[in-house]
């Protein structure tokens, strides 16, 4: 049985990582898939590996997604998909930009768009001090662009601009809706 793919996706600084860490804590029917990158981890749920790994991984088709953003490569292996417990729902850090060919490839997947104001967003990429303020700049004009929605899809919407602990109660009760649905 296939399990419910929830593809979590928001701009840079929305705070994905940290809302589907704390759902991991809060509900006992979340797991995650490890994200494969081609850069250092930024979180305890990113899988680093070098660009001959990833690219390795990508031929031998294990990659249920995979995708290139902000110049590095990103998979997810249909392993995690495979081993996911039955009336569990598989968390998924995706992009925005690749929501399309994920709904083709899964089409029953859920999307939840975690948005955050752009001054919050600014005010998280300037913190944690991985991009020079041009490529800040570029990441809040991104953050700006409204989200290609593909005909007859319901995205969630989850604003992460306040209350961590009030944002991931939301984001937990969303899960929720999911597996009762």
């Amino acid at each position: 049985m296939t399990p419910t793919l929830v593809y979590v996706m928001g701009p840079s600084g929305a705070g994905k990582d940290t809302l589907i860490e704390r759902a991991l804590a809060l509900s006992p029917f979340a797991c995650v898939a490890r994200r494969y990158v081609t850069r250092k981890a930024k979180s305890k749920l990113d899988c680093p590996l070098s660009l001959e790994e990833f690219s390795a991984i990508r031929q031998r088709g294990s990659f249920l997604f995979n995708w290139d953003s902000h110049g590095f490569s990103y998979g997810i292996k249909r392993e995690d998909e495979e081993n996911t417990p039955p009336g569990k729902v598989l968390i998924i850090n995706g992009s925005r930009e690749y929501l399309q060919k994920a709904l083709e490839i899964r089409s029953c997947l859920v999307p939840i768009l975690v948005e955050a104001r752009l001054e919050i967003l600014k005010e998280r990429l300037i913190k944690r001090g991985r991009e020079l303020p041009e490529q800040i700049e570029k990441r809040l004009a991104r953050a700006e662009e409204k989200l290609a929605v593909p005909r007859g899809i319901c995205i969630n919407i989850l604003d992460n601009s306040g209350d961590l602990k009030e944002s991931a109660n939301k984001f937990c009760q969303i899960l929720k809706n999911i597996i009762d649905s």
